[in-house]
């Protein structure tokens, strides 16, 4: 398996066996593979212990300078939308609801960087499978365009409601 590859398990079904798994599969000499299935033990104990007592929305986050641009110039266009939505498995910047349409507004680093290319791939990969579509915008894209920007999706929602992955 090569080296950042994700695999999206529920967390109710990960345990030491998929672990165990997963670290068998990579192409990890032994000694990387053992601190590797160690340090993955420990990560999966910490995450059932801080999850245990958790309900299933995510922490209040405060959305980014962008988000907020973004959700100004929608919300003034009447799109009716979600900030910083929790679907259960991720974070989403905007969610648009009766388009199932997730809005992310991304850093450069999401662009420039490999690992998370690979990352946000997956993501919309996994929100695909599930109905969603997902929109990536980049910071520098509101600072520049924001107006032109919001127009778009505020006329995507307003006129293509539930019509997205159609013919239009």
């Amino acid at each position: 398996m090569p080296i950042g590859t994700t695999i999206n398990f529920p967390l109710k079904i990960v345990n030491r066996k998929t672990i165990e798994t997963c670290v068998a599969m990579s192409n990890l000499d032994d000694l990387e593979r053992n601190d590797l299935l160690e340090s993955m033990l420990i990560l999966l104990k910490y995450i059932k212990k801080t999850n245990k007592n958790k309900s299933k929305n995510m922490p209040n986050i405060t959305p980014t300078l962008h988000v907020q641009k973004l959700v100004e110039a929608l919300q003034k266009r009447g799109v009716d939308l979600k900030i910083e939505h929790w679907d259960g498995h991720k974070h989403v910047d905007i969610y648009i609801p009766k388009d199932n349409l997730y809005i992310e507004v991304d850093g450069m680093h999401h662009i420039t960087r490999p690992e998370t290319i690979i990352s946000d791939l997956n993501r919309d990969y996994f929100s695909f499978k599930g109905g969603f579509f997902t929109k990536h915008i980049t910071n520098e894209a509101i600072d520049t365009h924001l107006e032109q920007i919001a127009d778009a999706i505020a006329h995507v929602a307003h006129n293509a409601p539930n019509k997205i992955g159609e013919n239009l």
